[in-house]
């Protein structure tokens, strides 16, 4: 779809089952191709399934190749997609080690294996590039933690960890320092340098006792964009997971904040933080996201997101360079899109863009039940208002077909949604379109128009013949 507008390019499954809505998909460098994985893909001609799919963005998924040829598919069927700046594409087989494949235009194909089996379950691969080399980084269940040749697989140095671990790792791109949270008890944090050699003291620095109830870092982290802080989040199965902030001058935590996140064995959400500290978290099975800001020895509260009852928190947010932030929720629906659709104000599954830059103004939903019945030099105009619930409401702006960047009028009075175009000329066909506009200025550039009504000014009647029509005589001769 389109991130600016919301407007629906294509919609579908290349093939499978369930996977595919729980995994991030991933672009190829030039945007061109999308990368999924999906499970339940075998069939008699590929009995190995084609886990690994591809499909242009263009059309969708209508048309794909894969991984099937291979004689070992299920290498590539697991974990949230790394793309590097090779095209390669790097995921992994459940209880194993990174693999990767590259893409032939007809078919994906494995070009890529690392060269130790390091349990890897729920760990995603992370990829570092520089213009002396490629680097792969990953953890597992083993208890062993390892960074690979992204050229070769070959191993570069491994380290043995207090405890197995389900968290992705995370590259620092200016350093080349990598963080690795773990722990399915006590939690702790790794960081190792380019080198291999660790940052810190101790080769993992505590961060949670699990003698005062068991977390476990299920999902990868995050670093500030001036690389002085780790994040990451724990889950638990009482619903006491939390959020860490680390210093990565030292491991030490810099903050906690208990985002009650809860949840076991599954793909869990991982934080994004903004270029001025926001942090953005879902807390899973508690179906809430949080905003959280780092004031440096505190995390505050910013607002929550409550999705709908039973709904699940666990999508990771992405963040656009530009200030917006997208996620899939479940919640009602309120605000309408590109592709022309209105919200009805029902719970439904929906791809939410949030406007987080600073001068963001609050955008509200088209009002619905739009009517306009032309009459003599005028066009009458009539809408439902928007339920109370939007306390934020100022006034709605009516749009004109002949004028549609500048509205022909205002009107205040929410509680009487009607408007009278008293400047529309007899003959002359318009369209209109209504949008809702918040105090604080928002309004919705996707509008919905009616129309076209023509206003005439009809005279009364007068007869100008009676005539007697011999095919159907109304009266006997």
């Amino acid at each position: 779809m389109n991130r600016h507008s919301g407007e629906r390019f294509w919609s579908g499954n290349p093939n499978g089952g369930e996977t595919i809505g729980s995994l991030t998909p991933a672009f190829s460098p030039d945007g061109s191709t999308v990368y999924v994985i999906n499970d339940a893909t075998e069939s008699a001609e590929f009995p190995g399934g084609t886990p690994l799919m591809a499909f242009a963005a263009s059309t969708g998924p209508g048309s794909y190749w894969h991984n099937g040829t291979d004689a070992q598919p299920w290498n590539l069927s697991r974990g949230h997609m790394a793309v590097g700046s090779d095209g390669r594409i790097f995921a992994h087989s459940w209880n194993d080690r990174p693999y990767g494949a590259t893409d032939f235009g007809a078919y994906l194909s494995l070009t890529f294996a690392a060269a130790q089996d390091l349990c890897a379950c729920y760990n995603d691969p992370a990829v570092l590039e520089s213009a002396e080399a490629s680097r792969v980084a990953s953890g597992g269940r083993c208890g062993q933690f390892a960074v690979f040749s992204g050229d070769t697989g070959a191993t570069l140095f491994s380290h043995g960890l207090p405890s197995g671990m389900e968290a992705g790792a995370t590259f620092d791109p200016a350093t080349g320092n990598v963080y690795q949270p773990g722990g399915f008890d006590s939690i702790w944090i790794a960081g190792f340098d380019a080198s291999g050699v660790p940052l810190w003291t101790s080769t993992a620095m505590p961060v949670h006792d699990g003698s005062m109830g068991a977390q476990r870092a299920q999902s990868g982290g995050c670093l500030s964009h001036d690389g002085s802080t780790f994040y990451f989040q724990t889950i638990a199965e009482d619903g006491m997971g939390a959020l860490y902030a680390i210093r990565t001058s030292d491991g030490s935590v810099k903050w906690s904040y208990p985002t009650q996140s809860r949840a076991w064995e599954r793909y869990c959400s991982s934080p994004v933080v903004t270029p001025n500290g926001v942090v953005f978290i879902g807390n899973n099975e508690g179906s809430t996201y949080y905003a959280l800001r780092d004031d440096e020895t505190a995390a505050t509260l910013l607002d929550t997101l409550e999705l709908a009852p039973g709904a699940i928190a666990s999508a990771g947010p992405s963040l656009s360079a530009d200030g917006m932030l997208y996620l899939p929720i479940r919640t009602i629906w309120t605000t309408g899109n590109g592709s022309g659709e209105s919200p009805d104000f029902a719970v439904h599954n929906l791809l939410a863009a949030i406007d987080l830059r600073e001068d963001a103004a609050t955008i509200l939903p088209q009002p619905g039940g739009v009517r306009a019945l032309s009459g003599a030099a005028r066009v009458n105009l009539s809408w439902r208002a928007l339920p109370s619930t939007f306390t934020d409401l100022d006034h709605y702006n009516i749009y004109r077909s002949d004028a549609p960047s500048t509205p022909i009028g205002m009107a205040p009075a929410i509680t009487t949604p009607t408007y009278t175009d008293l400047t529309a000329v007899d003959g002359v066909s318009y369209s209109y379109a209504i949008t809702s506009v918040s105090s604080s200025g928002g309004e919705s550039d996707v509008v919905t128009w009616i129309g076209p009504r023509t206003p005439r000014t009809e005279l009364d009647a007068q007869v100008v013949s009676v005539s007697r029509s011999p095919a159907y005589p109304r009266y006997a001769p």
